[in-house]
């Protein structure tokens, strides 16, 4: 009589939820990147009114870095968030399939979306107060 191993685990269902997580991911290191760039573009608009470069392009005043800087940092938030509602919706219905990931990802992936959302948006206040 020869022993059977037990079935394995389905290794392809847990990749497509870990694919998913990469996804989020991705999206949240776009949404980082937007927020940067809009705080860098909103500060660079500073540098050139407190230098007075004369030699600046005349669109390129406070103004126009000003609304675009703080536009790109509420979109990077929006991305952010949208990231993480998207993520928790396709985790759920793998959920219901019957596919499970790795405990805690979904906690920590969830957490990390909102936290970003939260500095996004507590950077765009902090552009539009100053």
């Amino acid at each position: 009589m020869k022993h059977h191993d037990p079935e394995p685990p389905d290794f392809g269902a847990r990749l497509v939820l870990l694919a998913g997580e990469r996804t989020l991911l991705a999206w949240l290191r776009l949404a980082v990147a937007m927020m940067a760039l809009g705080f860098v573009l909103d500060r660079f608009g500073i540098y050139l009114q407190v230098e007075q470069i004369a030699s600046a392009p005349t669109w390129l005043h406070r103004a126009y870095t000003f609304w675009v800087g703080t536009a790109l940092v509420v979109l990077g938030a929006v991305t952010s968030a949208a990231a993480g509602v998207i993520y928790s919706v396709y985790h759920r219905d793998c959920h219901r399939s019957g596919i499970t990931g790795p405990r805690g990802s979904f906690s920590l992936g969830l957490l990390v979306a909102a936290a970003t959302t939260l500095v996004g948006l507590v950077t765009a206040a902090f552009l539009l107060a100053i």
